[in-house]
């Protein structure tokens, strides 16, 4: 387990100011197959052929591997997670909070998405490293996908 002076210890969030309304980046951010556009752990995302609502997707630094995952959205709270794990069990790992511009004071069409993670106690110290650094960049990539989508 990584050391006890690691802010990111047990669980790591990362915050961009987004240009779009925060109801259009949830519709985005909720189709199980935009993770892909965004994941760099889950690219070419799938759907189970024999699950209903299970997909999957191969890791960009890995191929060999196929991850598999859920999406549950809740409109009210503007929350999207993902439940991540294997074709039989899968946990939520990965949370995606959509924060409205009136709720910070934004500029008109505009909202904060935070991506958010935990670590699981079986997670290696590179792991959970490589999974933070995934997100630092799925945070950009989520906001350029968004912005240029919306425009």
């Amino acid at each position: 387990m990584a050391s006890s002076n690691n802010p990111h210890k047990y669980s790591h969030s990362t915050t961009q100011l987004v240009n779009v309304p925060a109801d259009f980046a949830f519709q985005y951010l909720k189709n199980p197959l935009h993770v892909g556009d965004w994941a760099l752990a889950c690219f070419n995302t799938r759907p189970s052929a024999t699950i209903d609502g299970l997909y999957k997707g191969t890791p960009i630094y890995d191929e060999s591997v196929i991850g598999y995952y859920r999406v549950k959205a809740n409109l009210e709270w503007l929350i999207v997670d993902l439940y991540i794990g294997s074709k039989d069990v899968q946990y939520p790992q990965i949370s995606i909070r959509i924060i409205p511009e009136e709720v910070c004071g934004l500029a008109p069409q505009s909202c904060y998405i935070t991506l958010s993670a935990w670590r699981g106690t079986q997670r290696s110290d590179e792991s959970w490293e490589r999974c933070i650094a995934l997100h630092e960049a799925g945070i950009w990539i989520i906001k350029c996908k968004l912005e240029a989508v919306f425009a």
